[in-house]
């Protein structure tokens, strides 16, 4: 790419320090490169003569926040596929949604709340629909909502469509897509019965405004997302986690991902290649 201006190191760190304190992503010194590559054909689509001007406009001007999530969309990676990670997702289904189920009915409550945070274009929280419809075990008066929050417009555009390339489903077995999805235009669509237990709303996981409205939350998915929080944010991220999640709820990192020596607030349950973290609270396990 030949650039008529490159992105300075202190521009960098202008971009990285505002980026950080703002969404929690801290940038490391040899992302320079991959900011530039990614900001500069939107800062000369906008007409600005430096990185610096676009960074004032950002910060300054009152447009400035709708690209700033432009801007996000640009830096943030959406590559995901259907069933990642499957030891979990063996666990979710096997283990959390029946132990969910009993504890449910035994309160008289029918309402199950998953978030799906760091969601991208949305198809870990199409996997939990699946798993979910799947089971059998929530039809009749159940309220199920398995929700997917991002800072990506774009990517959540995507998961609102609904709609996936083959490439997707690199991990996903035949009976999921025959079942679930019905082919548009060479790619396939997720269907209704799937699609009505979702939804998908832009949010920033460190702001606490963000969690206002997510409350008595039953699990969180947040996987290979913290990986790339500065302590100090991860610890603030994990504490809006747990007060989120209701008594004994349970919160689910990548494999890379560990709340020890971190945080202390949540018991650590061991499963087979998975090891989900359990909401402490006075009075009886789960």
């Amino acid at each position: 790419m030949n650039l008529q201006f490159d992105l300075s190191e202190m521009e960098f760190r202008l971009f990285r320090d505002f980026i950080h304190e703002k969404f929690g992503i801290y940038f490391k010194d040899e992302k320079r490169s991959f900011m530039r590559m990614k900001l500069y054909p939107r800062v000369m689509t906008l007409g600005f003569k430096s990185f610096n001007q676009y960074f004032q406009f950002i910060r300054h001007d009152p447009d400035g926040e709708k690209e700033l999530t432009r801007m996000m969309s640009l830096l943030t990676n959406t590559e995901t596929y259907f069933f990642r990670e499957m030891p979990q997702l063996i666990v979710f289904r096997d283990s959390l949604l029946p132990g969910l189920r009993k504890k449910k009915l035994e309160q008289g409550d029918k309402n199950i709340r998953i978030l799906s945070a760091g969601c991208s274009t949305g198809e870990e929280v199409y996997t939990l629909a699946m798993l979910t419809f799947e089971t059998g075990s929530f039809f009749w008066g159940w309220d199920v909502q398995i929700m997917g929050l991002d800072i990506n417009e774009k990517a959540l555009d995507t998961a609102r469509r609904g709609t996936y390339y083959e490439r997707s489903f690199r991990m996903t077995e035949p009976k999921y897509v025959n079942k679930f999805f019905s082919p548009n235009s060479g790619n396939f669509e997720a269907k209704h019965n799937i699609k009505r237990l979702t939804s998908f709303v832009y949010g920033n996981i460190t702001e606490p405004r963000t969690w206002e409205s997510m409350n008595n939350l039953d699990i969180i998915f947040c996987r290979n997302v913290l990986i790339y929080f500065s302590e100090d944010k991860l610890k603030a991220v994990i504490n809006n986690f747990y007060n989120a999640l209701r008594d004994h709820g349970c919160l689910l990192l990548g494999h890379s991902e560990t709340l020890t020596g971190i945080f202390d607030k949540f018991l650590p349950e061991r499963y087979p290649e998975t090891l989900v973290y359990r909401k402490k609270c006075p009075g009886n396990n789960f």
